[in-house]
Order: structure tokens, then C-alpha cells, then sequence
């Protein structure tokens, strides 16, 4: 199979360095962006590895990098939209600047990388107060990434998983409270 070209936001660490060793090591190439370009880290300096800074609240860096990223590469196959970050507090802990700046990263962010480029493929992979295997969680989303099939949604890591199967047990418990009447409201 012909080698992929990655767009890895908030590669510098964490699950974004690991997405990129592990794309790195199926033989793929990767756009890799980071707020600083860490110095003397052999995975940045990889022949296919082209770290670009990019704080995904700066438009312009982000169309700077995607365009250096689709010259060097000549196209970008896989997103992901890594870079964020959580914030843990009561509402009325957290201030207002603190949650623009969240939401200026975490969503906007995410919107101007997408929006920069015309992707193939898609993925929506945040590092917020992940726990686990940074190296096991990029090799599952790089499998899912290259398969035929992607998922709405990817839980990763056993406590994600339980979460996830406890919602939606949830969903369909209050679904069958009330699905007669629900039934009956055809035309």
C-alpha cells in the first residue's frame, strides 16, 4: 500500500508524538505541528517527518504549515486534530479568559485546521485527560485511520469503553420508558 501523508496538530508530546511514531514506523509521512519545534528530538528530524509550527488559533500559521505540509508531501490523506487542551474546575472557578482560550484552541482550532485543507480522511482525536498508552492508543487510531471503516466514534482505553456502554445503556433505558408512546405517534 502506498504510503499515507498525516496532519498531526499538537504533535510536540503525548498522543500527537505518538500518532506520528506510529505512522512514522508503518512508513508514512507526517505533517507535524507544533507550537515550538522541540530541539535535539530524532523524530522530528525523520526524512518523513516535516515539523511545522502551528498554534491552531494563528490562521496564518495554519495555512502556512498546511501549504508547506502539501508541498513537501504533494496532498495530506489523514487529519488529526490533536491539539487542545481541559480544563477541570466548577463553572464559576474558571474564568472567562480561561474558557475563551479553551474554546479558541479546542474548537475554533480544530475548525481552521479542518477548513485549511481538503482531507480525505478525518479524525477527531483529543488528548484531554487521557489516561493509558499514548503508544497503544495512535496504533489503534492508525489502524482504524488506514481501514475501510471508520467509526462515528472511538473510545479508547477500558474506562472509556465502560462509559461509553453506561451511556448508552442509558439512552436506550429512557427510550424504552416511553418508546409505546413514542410508536404510537405515526401518521
Amino acid at each position: 500500500m502506498a504510503e499515507r501523508v498525516w496532519l498531526i496538530t499538537g504533535a510536540g508530546r503525548g498522543l500527537g508524538r505518538a500518532f506520528t511514531q506510529e505512522a512514522v514506523k508503518h512508513g508514512d509521512c507526517v505533517i507535524a505541528g507544533v507550537r515550538k519545534i522541540p530541539e535535539g528530538d530524532d523524530l522530528f528530524k525523520h526524512e518523513r517527518v516535516l515539523p511545522v509550527r502551528m498554534d491552531v488559533t494563528d490562521a496564518e500559521q495554519v495555512a502556512e504549515a498546511v501549504k508547506a505540509g502539501a508541498e513537501k508531501f504533494g496532498r495530506i490523506d489523514i487529519l488529526i486534530n490533536n491539539a487542545g487542551f481541559g480544563l477541570n474546575g466548577a463553572l464559576e472557578e474558571i474564568t472567562v479568559e480561561e474558557l475563551q482560550r479553551l474554546f479558541a484552541t479546542d474548537y475554533f482550532g480544530l475548525v481552521q485546521v479542518t477548513r485549511a485543507h481538503d482531507t480525505v480522511k478525518y479524525i477527531d482525536e483529543n488528548n484531554h485527560l487521557q489516561s493509558g498508552d499514548p503508544a497503544k492508543a495512535a496504533e489503534a487510531v492508525y489502524r482504524i485511520a488506514v481501514s475501510d471503516r471508520m467509526p462515528k466514534r472511538l473510545a479508547l482505553g477500558s474506562a472509556c469503553v465502560a462509559g461509553y456502554e453506561e451511556f448508552l445503556r442509558s439512552q436506550l433505558a429512557e427510550l424504552e420508558s416511553y418508546r409505546e408512546m413514542a410508536a404510537a405517534t405515526d401518521f
